[in-house]
């Protein structure tokens, strides 16, 4: 590989007052006799003030972007302050550094696990059309690409994450308007529940030319909601209606991460080997057939919480139903038919997997869509309900990393790290 290109910086004196020579000493007295003492001391201060303006420091010039050898050798230190060094390398750069995976494994095999993670993540955003979520997104990513060989794996599919703008459907941009047209059974342009691809705020596994993209969205980054009109009916390229309007909805929960969420469904389908998901599609397995029945249905043992909610909803009660008359009748529908009152993380291995990575980084906040109930959140909750193998499947992604302050319970420490903050007042619109 070449080095970069570049011209060396300049920069242009920046214009300076005009400094008047002032006096000798010896004809200092001479002066002060002629324009008497108060001129002679105006005179004094204005030829201090051109001084001091004369001598402002001069911004420093732009530092050039290091050739090859020289990143090369920096990463490789791992003394060295890894998010300096890959900041001083432009976007388009990284991203097309999954085309040098020999260069790339010899970079992992000198870097520290934690240095390699910040890498892969600057190598797979793309942050290009909201700049202000770059620092945000890269510390959530590097969080979840503590192993080598996983992050590798993913960098020379390539998969690539691109933030999209609180103002923008993802069906906007080119990589994702093949889902205006995909059919997961609920019709073309529709997830399998029902919703519209083009109002789904962050998605993962999208196929576009040679590699796969990731979704994740400005807002729950930054805090906030989306825009309004991010729900408006979506058309296609050539401007015609294609689908529906949409409910307008706010933001997610404050800590919880989409980010990581959509992160994970990569990881699992573009990162683990084989024999990894099948692991994790034995535990999801076992968990739905160990929550089938009266009992176990209601038992908090996903990361979404219950299966079910125990409780009827009162729109259940108006109508006669009792909590007991309601479980004995969702334990006797099949299982595709009771879906639609589950949690989401039991939906599908998918979910099960992005879900439980969320709980086990502490990015799970909230509550779940379905049930209505707490969702799990924490490494210590993992390590009680999941099986060891699962655990330690985790603790070699993640490595026992965090990416919200959190007690115990799972719970957001004030004033702590916080992902998906909460938006400041009176701040609206575009970052």
């Amino acid at each position: 590989m070449g080095e970069y290109t570049h011209a060396e910086p300049t920069v242009e004196d920046a214009p300076r007052r005009r400094v008047v020579t002032p006096p000798a000493t010896a004809d200092l007295t001479a002066v002060r006799s002629a324009i008497g003492n108060r001129a002679f001391g105006s005179l004094l201060r204005r030829q201090r003030v051109a001084r001091v303006a004369s001598h402002k420091p001069r911004r420093p010039a732009p530092r050039r972007p290091p050739s090859w050898p020289e990143l090369e050798a920096a990463l490789a230190d791992n003394t060295k302050d890894v998010k300096a060094i890959v900041g001083r390398v432009r976007e388009d750069q990284l991203n097309q550094m999954w085309k040098v995976p020999d260069w790339v494994r010899k970079l992992a095999a000198a870097m520290s696990p934690e240095r390699f993670a910040y890498l892969a993540a600057a190598i797979m955003l793309d942050s290009s059309h909201v700049p202000a979520g770059r620092k945000e997104a890269l510390r959530l990513l590097s969080a979840m690409l503590h192993d080598k060989e996983t992050a590798l794996r993913m960098i020379v599919r390539p998969v690539t994450v691109v933030i999209v703008p609180r103002d923008m459907q993802p069906t906007e941009l080119e990589e994702f308007q093949s889902l205006l047209t995909k059919d997961e059974g609920k019709g073309p342009g529709k997830t399998f529940d029902g919703r519209q691809w083009a109002h789904v705020r962050g998605f993962s596994d999208v196929t576009y030319g040679i590699g796969v993209y990731v979704a994740i969205i400005e807002e729950n980054l930054l805090g906030g909601a989306p825009d309004p009109k991010v729900f408006e009916a979506p058309t296609d390229d050539k401007g015609n209606v294609i689908g529906a309007k949409g409910a307008v909805v706010g933001g997610l929960p404050v800590g919880f991460s989409n980010t990581t969420h959509e992160m994970a469904h990569a990881i699992f389908r573009q990162g683990l080997t084989a024999e990894e998901r099948k692991l994790v599609t034995r535990c999801y397995q076992a968990k739905r057939a160990a929550t089938s029945g009266a009992g176990s249905l209601v038992a908090n043992l996903w990361p979404d919480g219950p299966r079910i909610n125990p409780v009827a909803p009162k729109r259940w009660k108006d109508k006669g139903w009792t909590d007991e008359t309601r479980l004995r009748y969702l334990v006797g529908l099949s299982d595709d038919a009771r879906r639609v009152y589950e949690n989401y993380s039991s939906q599908n291995v998918d979910e099960y997997f992005a879900q439980l990575a969320n709980a086990y980084v502490g990015a799970n906040l909230g509550i779940d869509g379905a049930t209505l109930e707490p969702r799990n959140n924490g490494r210590d909750w993992v390590a009680s309900k999941e099986p060891k193998e699962m655990l330690d499947l985790l603790d070699r992604l993640f490595n026992h990393a965090t990416v919200n302050d959190i007690d115990a319970n799972g719970e957001l420490k004030a004033r702590g790290r916080c992902a998906n903050p909460p938006r400041p007042p009176g701040k609206r619109g575009r970052t």
